[in-house]
């Protein structure tokens, strides 16, 4: 808007100062020409004088000789007097001609001839009329009658100066003829120039003016093709939207039509019970896992997010990315592994945010389009002039890129294939992923072959933090064992144990842990993944129970496996916690701290225990008050934050439920204020917020844990089992 409004203001004052100097131009040439006409109108009087000048001539000399020959003195009178007249009116043609007496304030100039004519021998044409003029006055100044020896004016002289005073008349008639051709060459010159200045002064002004329209229009051209771009942009983006969502659409209905089924039959085909609620169980997890996948679509098109950089833990934020890619890869039944080519430190500086979704991208993808076989990722950690260099290669077996499409894969909305239904997604997650790594100083490069798998490489420099880090030292009392085939989930939940002041040993199968029976019974916990190779889970808590018996070291359970808390509940595993990937910290470590007090107990929890629940969705406060009911607890339910402010006041609670999205004010106003009234109840958040933010200002306020709606059944009863047990300090 400002150029247009540049260029309109250019536009004015240009034709303003082309205006005004066109008009000045043009008067001067005016003016000129005006001045040029009235140069020449004194010309012709000049000639007319000149040949007026002949007939003086002439008549004075018949009025001189009539004089000289008439006797009476009463008529030679009148003939003086003509003659005195004719004389002085001829003398003062002469001075007229010769420039000495003014015409109109103008003295008239004679060229070079006129200048010899009148002033130079043989003519001397001035002295000539000076003595005929003499001698003319002299005779009309005698007595009348005139005597006998009077001169009359001779025809000689008469006819001398008549021939000088004809070819004066020729001489000022040739100065005219001069004086009108030389200017109108000066005349016509003169407009030439006057053209020429306004043409010059015109593209002078004209010139500037004429790049700004030019780039003008180039700017609006450049915005015209913009805006078709961006109306490409546009149509492909609702075609891949509505393409999107038609897929989403489909993926949505296929669990919630399966859920809905199990509900028909469940009271029509009691001897299947088991099954059907397991098929609904399982169409929910589907249905959930729907939904974590539809918000981090929504997330990777929040390209300017905050990129920060702030110390995190580089281990934890791997093992994170890679737990959701474990069980992918279990339930399309794919073969997986992790490669640590180097060791990895665990605190770094950088963009932990983008960093972890951009990983993710390339995981989501390698599992998408990968129907059989294997993906592998490689982790490595170089250091190059004082800097870390993260690497992060990602290899299946999958469908491949063809040559022409291995750039454009990066373009945004780019499909790299044009089965829809069979690959899902925006078209955005390889964009996002490539704008968010090269805006840290990373990139990410791809070599792939079609139907012959793909390398996606991931590249991005890391910086140490300030203070070095320093390698934990077991302060408490307190020792476990964990037990992982995967090397970066040991390493991380090595070190979160290790970060407590607790021992720890690690072991990559039950078989290895089964294998030193003899130091089973010292540890105070043993933490394993349910899905292992070999001896899974189940195994392995039967195989302890058969060794040890009563000394069996309390078990807890991790998993990728969002149903592994119900599949645990229904086996005879007798598991303290079961935590499903990735591992909630707080509730990770409270565990542990549990575990290791002397004289803990593992005996049933008291039923007096009372919640609150803070609940505005009314279907959702009656499913957890039926579960808290169901675990034996007594439960209360507050509609707003008001209403729990009240009821907390007024009453005692252990623990409170608390939701954040309240219709009055927020969970974590009501969390702060009840933490300023000094409550002695532990807080929970439930909510659907799942944002690592969010998660973060919940603890901040005061809340013990953070629990993502929809909360299942074993996840709540786990969470209170900790938060009833006796205070963790």
């Amino acid at each position: 808007m400002k150029s247009f409004d540049l260029l309109r203001k250019k536009i004015k004052q240009t034709y303003i100062v082309t205006l005004s100097l066109t008009i000045a131009l043009l008067t001067f040439w005016f003016v000129w020409t005006q001045y040029y006409f009235y140069s020449l109108e004194g010309q012709p009087y000049i000639i007319n004088i000149a040949g007026k000048q002949r007939m003086l001539s002439q008549r004075i000399a018949l009025v001189g000789n009539a004089l000289v020959s008439e006797p009476a003195k009463a008529k030679g009178e009148p003939l003086k007097s003509e003659l005195v007249a004719l004389t002085r009116e001829f003398l003062h043609n002469h001075e007229i001609l010769v420039g000495r007496v003014p015409v109109n304030e103008e003295f008239n100039a004679l060229n070079g001839e006129l200048e010899a004519l009148y002033f130079s021998p043989p003519a001397m044409l001035d002295r000539q009329v000076s003595q005929y003029a003499e001698q003319a006055l002299h005779l009309a100044s005698l007595s009348l009658p005139l005597a006998m020896d009077a001169q009359p004016i001779g025809p000689e002289s008469s006819k001398q100066i008549l021939d000088n005073l004809d070819l004066a008349v020729s001489l000022f008639e040739k100065q005219l003829s001069e004086n009108l051709r030389e200017n109108h060459w000066w005349h016509l010159i003169s407009w030439v120039l006057t053209l020429l200045s306004v043409i010059f002064a015109v593209r002078l002004l004209f010139t500037p003016l004429s790049r700004l329209i030019e780039a003008q229009f180039d700017e609006v051209k450049r915005a015209q093709l913009d805006a078709r771009l961006e109306k490409e942009q546009i149509n492909k983006l609702v075609a891949t939207k509505e393409e999107f969502l038609a897929s989403m659409s489909h993926e949505f209905r296929s669990p919630i039509s399966a859920i809905i089924g199990v509900l028909e039959l469940l009271p029509n085909m009691q001897e299947k019970r088991e099954q059907l609620i397991q098929r609904a169980e399982q169409s929910c997890f589907r249905l959930l896992m729907l939904t974590n996948n539809l918000v981090d679509s929504m997330q990777n098109r929040q390209l300017d997010e905050e990129k920060d950089k702030e110390e995190f833990d580089l281990v934890r934020l791997l093992d994170d990315a890679l737990s959701h890619f474990f069980y992918q890869c279990q339930e399309k039944g794919l073969n997986y592994e992790v490669f640590n080519e180097t060791s990895l430190p665990h605190l770094v500086v950088g963009s932990p945010s983008p960093l972890s979704k951009a990983f993710k991208n390339l995981l989501d993808n390698a599992v998408k389009f990968t129907h059989h076989g294997i993906i592998s990722v490689y982790n490595r950690v170089a250091v190059n002039d004082g800097q870390l260099i993260l690497q992060i290669r990602v290899v299946d077996t999958g469908i491949g890129i063809d040559d022409a499409a291995k750039e454009s894969i990066f373009d945004r909305f780019y499909k790299a294939h044009n089965k829809p239904k069979l690959y899902s997604g925006a078209g955005v997650g390889l964009y996002a992923a490539r704008h968010q790594v090269r805006e840290m100083g990373g990139d990410i490069t791809v070599v792939s072959a079609l139907n012959s798998g793909s390398e996606f490489c991931l590249s991005v420099p890391l910086q140490m933090p300030s203070e070095k880090e320093k390698h934990p030292v077991a302060t408490a009392k307190g020792k476990f064992a964990v037990v992982d085939d995967q090397e970066i989930t040991r390493l991380h939940l090595s070190y979160m144990i290790e970060q407590e002041g607790f021992a720890v040993d690690t072991y990559k199968s039950g078989a290895e842990l089964l294998s030193n029976r003899d130091v089973i019974k010292d540890y105070d916990g043993i933490i394993t993944d349910y899905f292992m190779p070999g001896i899974n889970g189940t195994e392995l808590a039967n195989y302890l129970q058969a060794m040890l018996g009563k000394h069996t070291p309390p078990l807890i359970l991790v998993s990728a496996a969002p149903q592994i808390a119900n599949i645990v509940s229904n086996s005879e595993i007798n598991a303290w916690q079961v935590f499903v990937k990735p591992i909630d910290r707080n509730r990770f470590i409270d565990a542990l701290k549990y575990l290791s007090k002397p004289g803990y107990t593992l005996s049933p929890l008291p039923s007096s225990a009372s919640i609150l629940i803070v609940e505005d969705e009314p279907i959702n406060a009656e499913i957890l008050l039926d579960m808290i009911e169901n675990l034996g607890y007594r439960g209360d339910v507050a509609e707003d934050g008001e209403r729990a402010l009240s009821k907390a006041g007024n009453n005692h609670y252990d623990v409170i439920l608390l939701d954040l999205n309240l219709p009055d004010i927020s969970g974590f106003e009501v969390a702060t204020i009840l933490n300023e009234q000094g409550t002695q109840a532990q807080m929970v958040a439930v909510t659907a917020s799942a944002y690592e933010t969010d998660r973060a200002r919940s603890l901040a306020t005061g809340m013990r844990y953070h629990l993502v709606k929809p909360v299942a059944y074993q996840e709540l009863k786990n969470t209170l089992k900790l938060l009833l047990c006796k205070p963790v300090n």
